[in-house]
C-alpha cells in the first residue's frame, strides 16, 4: 500500500538562455525569467501528508537523552538489586 503515486509534475525553472518568461511561470522580483518543465515525481496523497510531516520533524536530542538516561538508570537499578540479592544469598549459604 503506497502513500502516494508517480505523476507528471510541472515545475518552473530559470531560463538558461535569458529569454522571456513563458506562461504560467513569469518572472521573479529580480527579473529572472522562468519556463515550465515537465518532470515525473512521487506525489504524496493529502491523506498521508500528516504522517510524512511527522517523520520530517527535526530530531529532539533532549527527549532522546531523557529516554536513554531512563533506560540506562533502570539497567543500573536492576544490576544493583541483583548484586545485593546475590550478596545476601551468598551470606546465607556461608552461614
Amino acid at each position: 500500500m503506497g502513500i502516494g503515486s508517480v505523476a507528471n509534475v510541472l515545475i518552473c525553472q530559470p531560463r538558461q538562455d535569458g529569454g522571456p518568461a513563458v506562461a504560467p511561470c513569469g518572472q521573479d522580483s529580480g527579473g529572472i525569467s522562468y519556463q515550465p518543465q515537465m518532470l515525473r515525481g512521487y506525489v504524496i496523497d493529502p491523506a498521508n501528508a500528516g504522517s510524512m510531516d511527522a517523520i520530517a520533524e527535526p530530531f529532539d536530542y533532549a527527549q532522546a537523552a531523557t529516554l536513554w538516561s531512563a533506560g540506562f538508570s533502570s539497567v543500573l537499578l536492576c544490576w544493583f538489586v541483583a548484586r545485593g540479592a546475590g550478596t545476601i544469598l551468598g551470606l546465607i549459604r556461608k552461614g
